[in-house]
């Protein structure tokens, strides 16, 4: 990512050793950086994208994190698992050999509401 044209910065999170130090090899060679670090105490306010690779149980918890810390003009991308109950902006088809879904998700597509409310896409 750190190598895209428009890209200024590219920071990654990551908890379990292995993949930690795959990834940090891997930023050293091509870019970026990654951080030994939780997820969940990651601010997320000063990304312009936002991407997850997670299995589905998480979804929901990081959904409310990115509605919560991240702007209005921010996106949101999650690798292979939709957010239960919430309808993506976009929905993107790699072709590669998983046959790769990527949920993208513009927050400006999504309505402010107050804590305890279901999330709902604007019509």
């Amino acid at each position: 990512m750190a190598q895209q044209v428009n890209v200024e910065r590219s920071d990654g999170v990551e908890t379990a050793p292995i993949p930690y130090l795959i990834a940090k090899l891997y930023s050293l060679l091509r870019g970026g950086d990654v951080f030994a670090m939780d997820l969940w105490k990651t601010q997320l306010d000063y990304y312009d994208v936002v991407y997850a690779f997670l299995s589905p149980e998480p979804m929901p918890k990081l959904w409310e994190k990115v509605r919560e810390e991240m702007r209005e003009d921010a996106v949101f991308v999650s690798n292979s698992f939709a957010v239960p109950d919430v309808e993506p902006s976009e929905i993107w088809s790699l072709s590669d050999r998983r046959e790769t879904q990527l949920y993208v998700y513009y927050l400006s597509d999504f309505k402010t509401r107050p804590q305890g409310f279901a999330d709902e896409a604007e019509s």
